[in-house]
């Protein structure tokens, strides 16, 4: 098993007003991705991936959360993502056994050359 696989998955592992939140660099990244033709809230996904780590093994409730979006922003910004293919659903876990499982989102390959071929095909149009 590699270690990107053990990674633990991130899902209600703080207390409301405890989850990590984005910084004003952060947003400001995000902004700067919309210009080369990232969607604002899929930037804002990759940015949360890249400041808690990318080898992270997440749910979309978490990411809603850190990024301050909400479900249904999310839902379009993870479906983009994984059209790119830089998102992909590893598992889906239910919690406790019962109710609709949860999708657990991993990343493909790394923010940094994700954003360095997206700079490229934007210089390249």
């Amino acid at each position: 098993m590699t270690e990107a696989a053990s990674a633990p998955v991130q899902h209600r592992m703080c207390q409301p007003g405890q989850w990590p939140q984005l910084t004003e660099q952060d947003r400001a990244i995000v902004r700067e991705l919309g210009q080369i033709g990232i969607p604002r809230h899929a930037a804002a996904v990759l940015m949360a991936f890249r400041q808690n780590g990318q080898d992270l093994r997440v749910t979309s409730r978490w990411l809603e959360h850190v990024t301050d979006s909400q479900q249904p922003e999310m839902s379009m910004a993870l479906a983009w993502l994984q059209k790119e293919g830089q998102v992909k659903v590893e598992k889906q876990m239910s919690e406790g056994g019962k109710g609709r499982p949860l999708k657990v989102f991993a990343l493909t390959r790394s923010v940094e050359g994700y954003v360095r071929l997206k700079i490229y095909e934007y210089r390249q149009q």
